[in-house]
């Protein structure tokens, strides 16, 4: 098979020993061989580190490994060094804890974008979501999938999206948004209106109670800041949502 499309594949950690050589075998074994794979550690003391330069040695992937670790101001400022140092055609980040589906994801995907006569910016897959006690599939196929769910407060797993180098560059996640800037990057590409295809596969697999955003003691802030990016890129929507989400998370306590 021709490799055209080159993937970026990006994984940010911290303090991750127990879950960095998973995610990273994960990208190794793809039997798709045209990507890069760029390692951002935010200068962890626990190990990670010497699990990474030493999984790294044991590959076959030396030349196209870049590995950083160097102190960051959180979890999407060492994102957006990864986007700095992609590049492919398209970027992924799987950060640590995270793993491809199977070992033929990336090869899938390039036979899918390469089969479809419209090119997309966006490409997103279904995700499972790795819960304490069961795992659930979340598939998006439908219309319009992407605004109902930027609406419900809701995106496709960041980890199932292939996102255009060019366009992951141009717009960034912007830092103010703490811990939802995956949702506001993707907020901002919709109102710009850049083409999105759906992939009919699985592409990763999740810790669905690791994320930042996930935790119990963040929701309130999580909403506080889908609000504001809904406010700044679909302003009518938002005010015509605001009693119904008021209902909803009075409800949820």
């Amino acid at each position: 098979m021709e490799e055209k499309i080159k993937y970026s594949i990006v994984t940010v950690c911290y303090q991750a020993a127990d879950t960095i050589e998973k995610t990273m075998a994960s990208v190794m074994s793809q039997t798709y061989r045209n990507y890069e794979y760029i390692i951002i550690d935010g200068l962890s003391t626990d190990g990670t580190v010497q699990k990474i330069k030493q999984r790294i040695k044991n590959s076959q992937l030396k030349n196209d490994v870049v590995f950083v670790s160097e102190r960051d101001s959180g979890l999407y400022n060492a994102m957006n060094k990864g986007i700095k140092r992609c590049t492919g055609d398209y970027v992924l980040f799987l950060n640590s804890g995270d793993f491809f589906y199977d070992d033929h994801v990336l090869e899938y995907v390039a036979d899918i974008i390469g089969s479809r006569k419209d090119i997309s910016d966006i490409y997103y897959g279904d995700v499972v979501r790795m819960y304490a006690d069961h795992k659930k599939i979340e598939r998006y196929p439908g219309k319009n999938i992407i605004l109902k769910l930027l609406l419900m407060g809701r995106m496709p797993c960041h980890q199932s999206m292939f996102v255009n180098t060019q366009v992951m560059r141009y717009y960034g996640f912007d830092e103010s948004f703490s811990i939802t800037a995956d949702y506001n990057f993707l907020m901002r590409c919709r109102k710009g209106k850049h083409p999105m295809g759906y992939l009919p596969l699985i592409v990763s697999c999740s810790d669905a109670v690791a994320g930042v955003s996930s935790q119990q003691e963040n929701i309130l802030l999580m909403w506080k800041q889908d609000d504001r990016s809904l406010k700044e890129n679909f302003p009518v929507w938002y005010y015509l949502l605001v009693p119904i989400k008021f209902v909803k998370r009075r409800l949820l306590g």
